[in-house]
């Protein structure tokens, strides 16, 4: 009998993920590969724990949730072609992916060296696709709040009008 081989934690497609100028096909399929990874995880031959399992699931769900922002997205008639930034919530579930992510990883190192399971693969030594969180926290978080690199959200436009409006009114009503 042959061991079905699982992938590791540290081979989920991370790095990039959260760039808002990628197309929504591309994060689609990052999305959709972390889905199908995290899953094979999830049916190892030789079981998975109570609590990497629980762990497991909630960075499924927000892979879930990513996915069906994207679906959505291109349900309603925009093109694949549109940068990832433009679908609703998707930063959103990106970031909680990637923080369930962090949080997974102690349980998942720890299941590796206790169970030594034998379709499971050694960890990887930390690399740039690392998820540990001083190798990726760069990538997530811009350093100053004056990164000019990183696109400004749609809410931050939002508010600054909001606020714009709500002056404006204001004014006409003080008058």
């Amino acid at each position: 009998m042959s061991l079905t081989k699982i992938p590791s934690l540290d081979a989920l497609p991370v790095v990039g993920i959260d760039d808002d100028l990628q197309t929504v096909i591309q994060a689609r399929q990052k999305l959709n590969a972390s889905f199908i990874m995290v899953g094979q995880m999830l049916d190892a031959p030789s079981g998975v724990p109570a609590e990497l399992r629980a762990k497991l699931n909630a960075v499924r769900f927000h892979i879930t949730t990513g996915l069906s922002a994207i679906d959505n997205y291109l349900y309603m008639g925009h093109d694949g072609s549109d940068t990832a930034g433009e679908v609703p919530n998707l930063t959103q579930c990106i970031q909680a992916h990637v923080e369930a992510l962090r949080q997974t990883k102690p349980a998942w190192d720890n299941w590796l060296k206790t169970a030594k399971p034998p379709e499971a693969p050694a960890p990887l030594v930390a690399n740039a696709n690392s998820i540990e969180p001083g190798s990726t926290e760069a990538l997530m978080t811009p350093e100053s709040a004056l990164d000019l690199t990183a696109p400004t959200p749609l809410t931050t436009y939002l508010a600054i009008g909001g606020i714009a409006i709500g002056a404006f009114i204001l004014w006409k009503v003080l008058d």
